[in-house]
């Protein structure tokens, strides 16, 4: 069921959209704080204009069958972050700093401060956050980890 739009979702739960999507907001940035859970699930490119806080307690990820880019005007990123293509942070001097879980076949990193702090500081910046991994769990029916494994004891 085709059911995300771009905009960030009023409630938990898992989200689909079987087009590319760019994600939107009439507040700026995104920003998950309380216990939101969201997963979101995208045939299709995923455009990403603003930042994304993800606070402790928090998940977010969103997927995509093709390519996550990230807008060259923008510096954070937090969640998890799965592209089949690649994820791109984008160009332009501003520094970047993803922090969470970032997968993809291939990243574009194309940041450039385009002065002296390019010998000393990296553009692209990359954190773990091993609280998402705990966050990602919401109930039975919504987890990411769930393996159906069969016990079964065998005769000596």
């Amino acid at each position: 069921q085709d059911n995300f739009n771009g905009a960030l979702p009023a409630e938990d739960g898992i989200y689909y959209s079987n087009g590319s999507e760019t994600l939107n907001s009439n507040q700026g940035d995104w920003d998950l704080t309380g216990n939101r859970w969201l997963v979101i699930l995208v045939e299709g490119d995923v455009d990403i204009p603003f930042n994304i806080t993800v606070g402790r307690g928090s998940f977010l990820a969103i997927a995509s069958s093709v390519n996550i880019s990230f807008c060259s005007n923008f510096r954070k990123a937090q969640g998890m972050f799965v592209a089949n293509g690649t994820i791109n942070t984008g160009s332009g001097d501003r520094g970047f700093e993803g922090q969470g879980i970032f997968a993809a076949s291939t990243f574009s990193l194309s940041r450039d401060f385009a002065d002296v702090r390019n010998e000393t500081t990296p553009a692209e910046t990359f954190i773990a956050r091993p609280d998402f991994v705990m966050s990602s769990y919401k109930n039975a029916d919504n987890n990411l980890w769930w393996f159906y494994q069969k016990w079964q004891e065998l005769a000596p």
